[in-house]
């Protein structure tokens, strides 16, 4: 056992803690030839009435005549049967936590769960003949079990429920595992048993094993029973037939994982990249006003995510090779500087008011997590390129494969600054190179430039202080984390700071502990076996116990007093604290620049979407006063420009040219942009004149002086101009005010 195991508590199969379930059961299950469960047949009598012993009443009335009516039949049954059900099994409903609503109206969450305390209890306690028939033969026990698995509460939300709720999803944690190992362990003594792929078989059938039940199971328990995820592995990925439908699963799921944290990073930064469809997910979009319980829902969601990939690589390690196929590392490093980056600068711009709710701790603890298994993920990748290097040592054609794989994942992984040196942070990129250098021949030129690239990256200010991977491995994380091993814990302490009181304390806590049971050893010995087992205390008494003590501790004496370390000297108080300002005098300091520049850089950024437009109008406008939304999504704006510029467009009255007494466009250097506020009246007027003239056509009706005789076309012109011209003011008058209103221009 491990951390998790102080919080959930020890595990045993034989321990019942509530004797309250009532229940009638006659185990007829004998296997005296320890045969298979699946193979075993049962002999069971029933006693059916004769009817045709029933013709003489007379006979009927006596007792003794009444044992002649009844007949015995004797049948043969298999062992796996719904006729071994019992007459009442006590199947109640999990009822699942809703994150979303407040604590208080999670009111069903404690009095339901307490009755499926009683349903998991009896499968614990039922027989292992009794345990497969309810399971296999009732459907009620089978979505029960189901629902669990599908909506479970994981280990870093457990700090996320209040005591109560704690209490109870704690005790159906730990009697959830036991019922799960009845289901993944098909052996319990030599007569009770049957072959993993026929119990697999069942399961599958029964829709109680898949891809998302087994990587659930994965999430919840690795930390607690190394062994049992491993045989649920050899299970799963071994069943007779499946393989390409497991395959194409692994493989769907990998897909789906890249469109949800591309959908989420979308969700939070308000862009897509090109080509990408946002699948619908359960997490609204960013709200225009700051939220804490929505940042809170999508690191729940983010962590959610990353931690089921986690469990899908530990489950088979060779997806990691389908997962880099479909290019799995760059959408790691890709979402990772997106997602983190504007949560960590939402929470920064509010910290200060935020900073002593207790919602704010709990989401940076889980911010750090989800950036550790985002890290560590990633590092799968390179370690299974570095493990098909090493076992194809000496053939060096094969190994450039591999050695191009590294080369291109680093390569792109550098183009993304926050995750390359957060992940350079825990796993050194040179130390890695190195091992390449040591098992292949692989291009010091291309790692060369790799290493250089990386230490000459700088990040800013922001970055350095907020965004370092050294808060999130170290002083954001749940306990469990900071160790060398992650591993998830709701414990909501945080790891003692090396040299502190505190971590003393532990190490005594610890080691009283083991001297209570062995008083002969010394504390001095105790302490060293602690250190060894990286102060694991159940493996130190197992260790203890079994007598499989390290070589190099049996040299030291049993007896071995312990010298507790010298306190450390008090720290000088500083004057300041901080980062020491970069002044020499008071004068350079006045003749600083840089909040000046700050404001300017913000008000230009600011001038882009509060001042698109020329505002005239010195009037005040009580709608400024309005709260302005933290968030614009920038597509958002875009659609609006685009949208004003069509309509723009559309209008007919507007043209980039002017036009000559012909009707001839013609092009002046200084002309007047479409989205200009007003133009000249008489600019417009004399535009739209030559545009209805071209319209019209060249048209004549002044002709040559009285007297002299005119000319066809005008005589025609004339009469069209009389027939054409109306005899009272029945014009569209609405519409000609408009245009010239529209023009800046005073309709008459």
């Amino acid at each position: 056992m491990n951390k998790l195991a102080d919080i959930f508590g020890e595990f045993s199969l034989n321990t019942v803690e509530n004797d309250s379930i009532n229940y009638s059961y006659f185990d007829f299950f004998k296997n005296p030839h320890k045969l298979p469960i699946n193979e075993v047949y049962i002999e069971r009598k029933r006693y059916e009435l004769d009817k045709s012993s029933l013709n003489k009443q007379e006979e009927a009335k006596s007792d003794k005549n009444k044992k002649k009516c009844v007949t015995m039949k004797k049948e043969v049954i298999p062992a796996l049967h719904e006729s071994w059900l019992p007459r009442f099994i006590p199947a109640f409903e999990f009822q699942e936590y809703n994150f979303s609503i407040p604590e208080e109206d999670n009111i069903f969450f404690n009095e339901n769960n307490k009755n499926y305390l009683f349903f998991l209890e009896y499968l614990i306690r039922s027989s292992y003949h009794q345990f497969w028939c309810s399971v296999l033969f009732k459907e009620n026990v089978q979505d029960n079990l189901r629902e669990f698995m599908l909506h479970p509460i994981p280990v870093y939300l457990y700090n996320d429920l209040g005591k109560e709720c704690q209490k109870v999803y704690k005790e159906v944690f730990n009697k959830f595992y036991l019922v799960v190992r009845r289901l993944i362990v098909f052996r319990e003594s030599e007569t009770e048993y049957m072959p993993a792929n026929v119990g697999a078989k069942y399961l599958v059938e029964k829709k109680l094993l898949n891809l998302s039940i087994a990587l659930t199971i994965t999430l919840l328990y690795v930390d607690f029973d190394n062994e049992l995820i491993n045989e649920l592995s050899d299970i799963y990925f071994s069943l007779q037939g499946q393989q390409k439908f497991i395959e194409k699963e692994v493989e769907h799921y990998l897909k789906e994982f890249i469109l949800i944290s591309d959908t989420i990073r979308g969700r939070i930064t308000g862009k897509f990249d090109p080509g990408i469809v946002p699948v619908p997910i359960s997490l609204e979009d960013r709200p225009k006003i700051f939220s804490l319980p929505w940042v809170n829902s999508v690191v729940n969601y983010c962590l959610n995510m990353i931690s089921t990939l986690s469990s899908l690589f530990r489950l088979r390690s060779s997806t990691v090779e389908v997962a880099y196929q479909l290019n799995v590392p760059e959408n790691l490093a890709k979402n990772y500087d997106g997602i983190f980056n504007d949560i960590y600068e939402m929470l920064e711009s509010r910290r200060e008011s935020i900073q002593d709710d207790g919602l704010y701790k709990r989401i940076m603890e889980k911010i750090g997590y989800a950036r550790i298994k985002f890290v560590d993920n990633f590092h799968n990748f390179i370690s299974f390129i570095l493990e098909k290097t090493i076992s194809l040592q000496g053939k060096s054609k094969e190994q450039e494969e591999y050695l191009e794989m590294f080369i291109d994942t680093m390569s792109a992984a550098l183009e993304y600054e926050i995750f390359i040196c957060d992940y350079n942070h825990k796993y050194p990129v040179s130390q890695t190179v190195e091992m390449f250098e040591d098992f292949s021949q692989i291009d010091k030129t291309r790692t060369d430039y790799i290493i250089t690239s990386l230490n000459s990256l700088e990040r800013n200010d922001f970055i350095k202080d907020k965004f370092s991977i050294e808060s999130a491995f170290v002083n954001l994380l749940p306990k469990s984390a900071a160790v060398k091993e992650p591993q998830p814990s709701c414990s909501s302490t945080y790891e003692p700071v090396p040299g502190t009181s505190k971590e003393w304390n532990d190490v005594d806590e610890k080691i009283q502990s083991i001297t209570s049971i062995f008083p002969h050893l010394g504390e001095g010995f105790v302490e060293m076996c602690l250190k060894h087992f990286d102060f694991n205390t159940n493996q130190v008494v197992q260790a203890i116990l079994e007598e499989n003590i390290p070589p190099h501790l049996l040299e030291v004496a049993f007896d071995t007093p312990r010298i507790p370390p010298e306190p450390e000297p008090p720290k000088p108080t500083l004057a300041y604290r901080g980062k020491k300002p970069g002044f020499d005098d008071a004068l350079s300091m006045l003749n600083d620049k840089k909040e000046k520049e700050k404001m300017k850089t913000l008000v230009m950024d600011g001038i882009k979407y509060n001042n698109r437009y020329d505002n005239t109008d010195d009037e005040y406008d009580d709608r400024d006063s309005l709260l302005e939304p933290d968030f614009v999504v920038e597509h958002e704006v875009e659609k609006y420009e685009k949208r004003n510029e069509e309509e723009l467009v559309s209008d007919t009255s507007y043209s980039d040219n002017e036009f000559d007494e012909e009707g001839k466009p013609v092009d002046k250097g200084d002309k007047t942009g479409f989205k200009a506020f007003c133009e000249d009246p008489a600019v417009v007027r004399a535009r739209y004149e030559a545009k209805m003239r071209i319209r019209r056509g060249k048209t004549d009706v002044v002709g040559k002086p009285k007297g002299q005789g005119q000319e066809k076309k005008v005589v025609n012109a004339r009469q069209k101009k009389n027939v054409q011209k109306s005899t009272r003011a029945n014009h569209n008058r609405k519409g000609g005010a408009s245009f010239k209103r529209n023009k800046g221009m005073i309709p008459s």
